[in-house]
């Protein structure tokens, strides 16, 4: 499948609660369509253990579901696949900001990468796009997250 829309900026805010283990952010990405037609959809991956509570685009509220989802080329990653849908879609050449708001535990995926224990603790927390700490744009498939066309 191939990604017509891509995060071209990112701006994230979070506060990260040490003792409950819990992120909480806002993080507002700036899409922009790359293709030849209209998009009205987008999909963004996220942790398993967060949740988006809203989403804005252009100015309002933007309508969107949230389900659990494993990749489709590595079954063992599992993420929250966030499917927004647009009430004016982005034209091809446009650009538009989104903004999420999320919060939720972060899920270590050392069962698929012994190296991802990533959690939010006292010792060390880490945001980052290897367990989607914040959101990536994209399709859940392990092969489209490794190359970028350029």
């Amino acid at each position: 499948m191939r990604e017509l829309i891509k995060p071209v900026e990112y701006d994230l805010t979070a506060d990260i609660l040490v003792d409950k283990g819990i992120l909480r952010a806002k993080c507002r990405v700036k899409l922009s369509n790359l293709g030849a037609e209209p998009e009205s959809t987008v999909q963004v991956l996220l942790n398993r253990g967060l949740k988006v509570s809203s989403i804005e685009y252009a100015g309002g509220e933007a309508n969107f579901t949230q389900r659990a989802c494993e990749f489709l080329d590595l079954r063992k990653m599992k993420v929250n696949l966030i499917e927004i849908c647009f009430e004016r879609p982005l034209k091809p050449g446009d650009t538009a900001w989104i903004t999420l708001v999320y919060e939720g535990e972060i899920k270590s995926y050392e069962e698929v990468f012994a190296y991802a224990r990533d959690k939010i603790n006292e010792t060390f927390s880490l945001i980052r796009a290897d367990v989607f700490s914040y959101p990536m744009v994209g399709v859940p498939e392990f092969k489209t997250r490794l190359y970028t066309e350029g």
